[in-house]
């Protein structure tokens, strides 16, 4: 009886150490499996910061032109925009030239009023010169006759 349980506790035994090997196997498998993702990580890593470094510096040169480009052509807009400014200045005093020549025609053109009254005036007095003219033909035909 005793050899029976001891050969039980064998049969045990070799089980569990079976068990502990295939355990150790899996434990070795899984830590080689984790040393290449470690090392596939790293070089993917290091691809990533190859190609991320060679994308920031391409950006950086299409900054660097655009802003290059945006700098002339504010340069020339903002010649461009003085050059019209000088060209309006220039037309603003040949407005004001032209404003002062009116205004000096104007001062010395008689007022609507005087041109009014002057008008009725003459043609009161030419109305006046008529019915006199009329009224005095008997007097002159007396003197005639």
């Amino acid at each position: 009886m005793l050899e029976q349980r001891v050969q039980i506790l064998e049969e045990r035994t070799g089980r569990i150490e079976s068990k502990v090997d295939a355990i150790t196997v899996k434990v070795e498998l899984m830590a080689d499996q984790q040393s290449e993702l470690r090392a596939d990580m790293r070089a993917m890593i290091a691809d990533l910061r190859t190609e991320q470094s060679a994308a920031s510096e391409g950006l950086r040169a299409d900054m660097r032109a655009l802003a290059s480009d945006f700098r002339t052509d504010m340069a020339a807009q903002t010649e461009a925009f003085r050059t019209d400014m000088k060209a309006m200045a220039g037309n603003l005093k040949s407005v004001e030239v032209s404003q002062a020549d009116i205004q000096g025609q104007l001062a010395r053109m008689p007022s609507t009023w005087t041109m009014t009254t002057t008008f009725m005036g003459v043609s009161l007095a030419f109305v006046t010169l008529l019915v006199a003219g009329i009224a005095l033909i008997p007097v002159i035909q007396g003197w005639l006759s």
